[in-house]
C-alpha cells in the first residue's frame, strides 16, 4: 500500500475553512465531490460521522484520520484520500485533547484496502518531521511530495 500514489494535489486543502469536526468532515468529503470521485456527499458524511460517534479518529499530535467504519464499494472506486490543513487547529475530540491541524479523510471500496490504508497512514503520521513539513508545505504539490518522500523512507 503506497499512500503517496493515492495522494493528489487536487485533494489537498491547505487552508481549511471548517471551525469544528462536523464542518471539517463536510469540507473534506465535499472535495471528493468537486474532484468527481464521489457523486454526492450526504451518504459518506453520514458514514464518517457515524464512525466518529463510536470513537474519535482524532489522534495525537494534531492529526485526525476521519473515515467510515467499513469499505464503501457503492460510493468509491479504489481508495480516495483527502488531506486538509488547519494551521490554527480545530477541535476534533483528539485523544490528547489538543487541536487538530492535519486531517486525512480515507474512503476505500473494500475493508481490506481501507484497513491497509489506515494502518499505513497511521504509521506515516507518527513521524514528527513529516507533520512539521506538512504544516510548512507552501502548496499542494509540496504537501504531496512530503508524503511521498516520507513513505520512501518508511520502506
Amino acid at each position: 500500500m503506497n499512500i503517496g500514489s493515492y495522494t493528489k494535489p487536487e485533494n489537498v486543502i491547505l487552508e481549511m475553512d471548517a471551525e469544528d469536526k462536523v464542518g471539517a468532515i463536510r469540507e473534506l468529503v465535499d472535495n471528493l465531490v468537486e474532484a468527481e470521485r464521489l457523486e454526492e456527499a450526504g451518504e459518506l458524511i453520514e458514514a464518517v460521522t457515524a464512525r466518529e460517534e463510536l470513537c474519535t479518529t482524532g489522534l495525537e499530535n494534531g492529526v485526525a484520520i476521519p473515515h467510515p467504519r467499513h469499505g464503501q464499494p457503492h460510493l468509491i472506486d479504489g481508495l480516495a484520500i483527502v488531506c486538509g490543513r488547519k494551521p490554527a487547529g480545530l477541535e476534533f475530540e483528539s485523544m490528547d485533547g489538543k487541536p487538530t491541524k492535519l486531517l486525512f479523510l480515507l474512503c476505500a471500496e473494500s475493508d481490506t484496502v481501507h484497513l491497509r490504508a489506515l494502518a499505513r497512514l497511521s504509521r506515516l503520521v507518527k513521524n514528527p518531521q513529516l507533520r512539521k513539513e506538512l504544516l510548512e508545505a507552501g502548496d499542494a504539490e509540496a504537501f504531496v511530495e512530503v508524503i511521498r518522500r516520507a513513505e520512501e523512507n518508511l520502506e
